[in-house]
């Protein structure tokens, strides 16, 4: 990708040009409001900016547009009372000291409940592609994780303890996420 710019009256408009075997010029406005160019391979930069120039005028129109859809939702903490998508529906996230650890939809709510509560995960959004059972790995691996920080043998017994058919459960998520 080669950043450029140009400028359209007050405006600096920067964009993203790529290059590929195609035989059209294609400028796409994003909901992020950038702005990407594909243009067939050997188009002169110079050719290339003269039609975003041409399109100026429509870019800030599409920017605009996507402007009124800001503030996005903002990056997930994974804290009690957060809401999550979770197979098309909306669950709020609800994290509770149990003596076990379980991951269970209860109501409206995903329930969590761990006899640790502190540390953060990040899950990856891809996630909600993948079937229940992989779903299920990952979290059961990430709240693992609270008792044994690392990948030491220690981690894979207990892990193997709480889903035995975890390696399964992985090899199928690592082929759907490839």
């Amino acid at each position: 990708m080669i950043e450029q710019v140009i400028t359209y009256g007050s405006q600096n408009i920067s964009y993203q040009v790529s290059f590929s075997q195609r035989k059209t010029l294609d400028i796409s406005v994003h909901p992020d409001q950038k702005i990407t160019v594909k243009a067939p391979t050997g188009t002169p930069l110079e050719a290339i900016a003269k039609r975003v120039k041409h399109r100026a005028h429509w870019i800030i129109k599409q920017q605009q547009y996507f402007s009124q859809f800001t503030p996005r939702t903002p990056s997930r903490r994974y804290v009690g009372g957060e809401t999550h998508l979770y197979l098309g529906r909306q669950y709020r996230l609800k994290i509770e000291a149990a003596i076990d650890t379980q991951v269970k939809l209860k109501g409206g709510y995903i329930l969590i409940q761990t006899p640790q509560i502190n540390g953060s995960e990040t899950i990856n959004q891809d996630l909600i592609r993948a079937s229940t059972n992989c779903i299920d790995y990952v979290i059961i691996h990430e709240l693992c994780h609270l008792k044994y920080q690392d990948h030491s043998p220690h981690f894979y017994e207990f892990l193997t303890l709480m889903m035995p058919d975890w390696e399964i459960r992985k090899h199928k998520l690592e082929t759907l996420l490839s």
